[in-house]
């Protein structure tokens, strides 16, 4: 199932970086010119030793372009959603 409602914020991430996310997806809803977001994960092989929150990183109607260093990994997201632009800003949960 869906993360989240359409229009709706998205706010999770496992606080010990023990899983990973691997995908994601959304079904789009065009009555709410928004999606409703899955997402994939699986457990690590490492432990984490520091986890930190990015700033946004992206901006509203922008571009996303984010990668991890190879011995990062994200495992958890933030993302606010805005009816005016229609669009999402996200935060990444980054564990290394």
């Amino acid at each position: 199932g869906s993360i989240n409602e359409n229009d709706g914020d998205i706010r999770f991430y496992w606080e010990n970086g023990e899983f990973a996310l691997t995908g994601m997806g959304g079904k789009y809803s065009k009555g709410s010119n928004d999606r409703r977001f899955y997402f994939y994960a699986a457990q690590t092989t490492k432990q984490a030793t520091e986890c930190s929150w990015t700033p946004f990183v992206n901006v509203l109607d922008g571009i996303m372009d984010y990668q991890t260093k190879a011995s990062e990994w994200i495992a958890g997201i933030i993302s606010m959603h805005s009816n005016w632009n229609e669009d999402r800003r996200w935060k990444f949960y980054v564990c290394k």
